[in-house]
């Protein structure tokens, strides 16, 4: 549909400029500011955190971009808040046998 076979590539200083853009911000600095965050806050809340992040970006695109959700997603997000809340559970809490 797009023919990418025919695209030329970045060729103004635009293309190189928004290039450098998405390299340092969109993974330099995000990935240094997640490895502070996790020195900051520990691994596993990090990771409980991490794997809230598919929800909200579903939500930012609800609210933003009017994206219409099925029941399948909605069955999803509710799967993943669970898994969350099971993992985050205290271990003490558990029946011992």
């Amino acid at each position: 549909y797009m023919q990418v076979w025919n695209l030329d590539g970045v060729s103004r200083l635009s293309g190189y400029l928004a290039l450098g853009g998405v390299v340092i911000f969109g993974t330099v600095l995000a990935f240094s500011f997640y490895l502070w965050g996790v020195e900051l806050i520990g691994a596993p809340k990090a990771s409980m955190i991490a794997a809230i992040e598919p929800v909200s970006a579903a939500m930012f695109s609800y609210f933003w971009l009017n994206v219409e959700f099925t029941a399948y997603d909605l069955i999803g997000f509710i799967a993943i808040m669970l898994c969350v809340l099971i993992l985050s559970k205290d271990k003490k809490d558990e029946f011992k046998c």
